[in-house]
């Protein structure tokens, strides 16, 4: 009975290693985090960019246009890669939307808010400071008719709120006068909407997007800058943690099986009691199945050699003898 309960102990060890250890394959590690996604140069970026250039041929000069960029770096030092675009976006006269920081400050995210004319020269500054992008796509929009039709439909409000304030001022019914009111309030609720609207339309056109991604370069993979020391304390910290992962897991897997241990033990306790109450029901016990060609052994008697059995004769015949 213990040696089955060591053995299914240790094979619930087994299972928990190996869960703990699939689990924390699938976690991602500190160098995972740190490398960007987007690690080499897409072929659809350069397709963009050419496609870009193609449909600017279309264009007119008097075309509304909203541009966007997105461009991913990875730099040796991201302070000082961070420093140079803050001082680039100031020359330009340019803002940044939002800023955030991910991976322990490996990484760098920024919405950057640059003006048209200029946007294109501030890509290339930052190709020439930071290094060529592990990604970079453009995307221009052209908005021209649905900015020409908000125009249009607000110099329509203007004219219908003039219409209705010239029928306020002759209106002598009240109920008239409620209901031209009430026109008049939707009106103007209408044409503020699509007043900002166009305003946002105005504000994306005059200064274009760039999502702009910096990432520095993983520290492990440099080993001039990687000391023996740091090495081994973070050796320490995987161990650490690994042993820490490992305990959580079996402690999770123990409460897992704590409703088949409970029915377990309702089982083996019903059986002892139900044993005692019955002594004389015989155990079952394991026996090895005979094969169907095998041949029942049969109890061979000791073999005794020639020399004993003609001692035994001599023995017999004095005894014989003597009597």
């Amino acid at each position: 009975m213990k040696k089955k309960l060591l053995s299914i102990v240790s094979i619930l060890l087994l299972l928990t290693f190996f869960v703990s250890g699939c689990s924390s394959r699938d976690t991602p590690s500190f160098n995972d985090q740190s490398m960007p996604e987007d690690a080499v140069i897409h072929d659809k970026s350069a397709e963009s960019t050419e496609q870009s250039k193609e449909n600017q041929d279309f264009l007119k000069k008097d075309d509304k246009l909203i541009v966007t960029y997105q461009v991913d770096y990875l730099v040796d030092n991201l302070d000082d890669s961070t420093k140079i675009v803050k001082e680039l976006l100031k020359k330009e006269n340019g803002f940044a939307d939002s800023e955030e920081v991910y991976n322990s400050g490996m990484e760098h995210y920024f919405i950057l808010r640059v003006p048209q004319e200029v946007v294109e020269s501030f890509v290339d500054t930052l190709n020439q400071q930071l290094g060529k992008p592990t990604y970079l796509s453009k995307r221009t929009e052209n908005v021209t008719s649905s900015y020409t039709d908000l125009e249009a439909r607000i110099r329509m409000e203007d004219a219908k709120q003039a219409r209705l304030n010239e029928l306020m001022a002759r209106a002598e019914r009240m109920e008239d006068m409620i209901q031209l009111e009430n026109a008049i309030a939707e009106s103007i609720s209408h044409k503020e909407s699509m007043q900002n609207e166009l305003n946002h339309m105005d504000d994306s056109i005059q200064y274009s997007s760039i999502h702009l991604r910096i990432t520095e370069k993983d520290r492990v993979s440099s080993p001039s800058r990687v000391s023996f020391g740091y090495r081994v304390v973070e050796a320490f910290k995987g161990m650490f943690f690994n042993t820490v992962t490992f305990i959580e897991n079996f402690i999770i897997f123990l409460i897992y099986l704590i409703p088949v241990i409970i029915v377990a033990l309702i089982i083996v306790y019903i059986v002892k009691k139900w044993r005692k109450r019955n002594p004389g029901f015989p155990e079952f016990k394991w026996t090895r199945k005979q094969k169907k060609n095998e041949k029942p052994q049969e109890s061979k008697a000791p073999v005794q050699s020639d020399l004993l059995k003609d001692l035994s004769e001599n023995n017999s015949d004095s005894d014989q003898k003597e009597s």
